[in-house]
């Protein structure tokens, strides 16, 4: 009894311990890639929200211009001032420049 216990304590450390580095990790890419184009960003939206509940956030904050890569992901354009700030407001949770980062959008190209 006591060693599947501890099996079981050994195989949710591991967990919460990937969980803790994935986090660090994308906090990390998110800072290095910070959009440096104000009118256009890629926002990252919790991916457990339903796909209306996103795209009402984005679509308050400026114009969805393209769905990224992943599914969370969706690429917003506005002329008002502080994208990013308004978008993480609105519920994002990273805001990257979607011209640098790859995995975000393919076809997109600055215009």
């Amino acid at each position: 009894m006591c060693e599947a216990a501890w099996l079981d304590l050994k195989r949710h450390g591991l967990a919460f311990g990937l969980s803790i580095a994935v986090i660090l990790f994308g906090l990390i890419a998110a800072y290095a890639a910070a959009p440096d184009d104000a009118s256009i960003v890629a926002a990252l939206f919790p991916p457990w929200w339903p796909a209306r509940q996103m795209f009402e956030a984005a679509g308050a904050t400026g114009t969805i211009v393209q769905v990224g890569s992943w599914r969370s992901v969706l690429i917003v354009r506005s002329n008002q001032p502080n994208l990013a700030g308004r978008l993480h407001l609105n519920g994002a949770l990273f805001t990257l420049s979607p011209l640098r980062s790859a995995g975000c959008s393919a076809s997109l190209e600055k215009t």
